[in-house]
């Protein structure tokens, strides 16, 4: 099996350069590309296809937020990390609504630079212990007293913390012996029922509201 291709995005030049010293010490990641500004990352993305990109999306030269939408258009939302030094409550919500749930603050540790990665690699949501807390201070459209007032089935909460740990569709109904069909369906009403459009509100109804226990996302 070949290394994982990972470009890293950030006009810290350290943060580059430490980020591409701890990955290529495992043996396991080949940085394909190491870039600083806006106009070099979406140059790069024309012509080269990493399987993960790290990127601060509020530390890269000309980048503004509201990128993320054309870099989600162009470069899958789950191979994406985000590795920022931007504690903000309001602007980490701001990352998830464009449909990004791996996010890791930098003053992490090495050990969960590298988990992140493992659990991106397998799909799975990686949200760090300060994003976690972060989902938890903010006001939601479903609150966790609103949420009393809507009737999910058994069934229902189940999917909601399978969605919300990564599993894909197919992974659910394989793990619940349901069709793709059945899952979606599920899914599709769940949503309905919510009042929500993508999985990051999902995942942050589920830890607003204690369907998903915040240890399965960081260490």
């Amino acid at each position: 099996m070949g290394l994982t291709k990972i470009l890293i995005a950030d006009s810290q030049v350290l943060t580059r350069e430490g980020i591409t010293t701890v990955l290529k010490n495992t043996g396991n990641y080949d940085i394909i590309g190491s870039i600083e500004s806006n106009n070099e990352l979406f140059d790069f993305l024309e012509n080269n296809t990493p399987s993960i990109l790290i990127i601060d999306p509020y530390r890269l030269n000309d980048f503004l937020i509201s990128y993320l939408a054309k870099l989600t258009g162009i470069f899958p939302s789950s191979s994406i990390l985000v590795l920022t030094g931007d504690s903000v409550n309001e602007n980490i919500i701001k990352i998830l609504e464009f449909g990004i749930t791996h996010i890791l603050l930098k003053y992490c540790t090495k050990d969960e630079l590298l988990n992140a990665l493992t659990s991106l690699e397998k799909n799975e949501n990686f949200l760090c212990k300060e994003v976690v807390e972060a989902l938890l201070k903010e006001n939601l459209t479903i609150s966790k007293n609103k949420s009393t007032n809507i009737h999910l089935t058994k069934k229902e909460f189940e999917i909601i913390r399978l969605i919300a740990q990564g599993l894909s569709t197919k992974k659910i109904a394989a793990k619940d012996f349901l069709s793709v069909h059945t899952v979606n369906t599920h899914r599709k009403n769940i949503f309905k029922k919510l009042g929500i459009n993508n999985t990051s509100e999902l995942i942050m109804y589920a830890v607003k509201t204690g369907i998903v226990d915040t240890t399965e996302y960081y260490i």
